[in-house]
């Protein structure tokens, strides 16, 4: 990714963000850094199964029950989206939209910054297709609707990948 000049003015958020690409150790796969994608996608399998414990532990939720389940699930859902949606209202507002622009036109903080934001998305989706739909479903087996939610988890997968292989598409 690149490198900033010491005279830009890098929002916080994103300086956070794209400070993770360079402080995690790297995991290359293909020439791509999933370092990020990982840690999030344990992160978001931690924020899930303390969730459970503490609905069942401390609340009282019924253990092994599908809504207890659900409604942890959806704790980590919230942590995803509150921790991503934010960096992505950031990355809109300092560098203009350009739907097919290159990778390469933004600034090098934000390059950054955006890589892990995508990595992070694809950490959501590896947590979610294997915490909530394989690990979930083990014992009954997969539904077709199952089936259908765990291919548009692979084909979001599978995009994200792409745009940090073709260097456009990100935004």
């Amino acid at each position: 990714m690149g490198k900033s000049t010491p005279k830009e003015q890098i929002p916080a958020l994103l300086a956070f963000w794209g400070s993770l690409i360079h402080t995690l150790p790297a995991v290359n796969i293909g020439g791509l850094n999933f370092s990020v994608t990982i840690v999030g996608a344990l992160f978001l399998t931690a924020v899930r199964f303390t969730a459970e414990y503490a609905m069942v532990a401390v609340f009282g939720w019924p253990a092994g029950n599908t809504l207890t389940q659900e409604a942890a699930a959806g704790v980590a859902a919230i942590s995803h989206s509150s921790s991503l949606v934010p960096g992505l209202w950031m990355c809109f507002r300092s560098h203009p939209y350009r739907p097919s622009e290159k990778m390469a036109d933004a600034p090098g903080w934000w390059q950054d910054a955006a890589s892990a934001l995508i990595q992070f998305c694809t950490g959501y989706m590896l947590y979610d297709a294997a915490v909530n739909i394989l690990w979930q479903r083990r014992e009954t087996g997969l539904t077709s609707d199952d089936l259908l939610f765990l291919a548009h988890h692979v084909v979001t997968i599978l995009y994200m990948i792409s745009t940090r292989i073709v260097c456009a598409g990100q935004q």
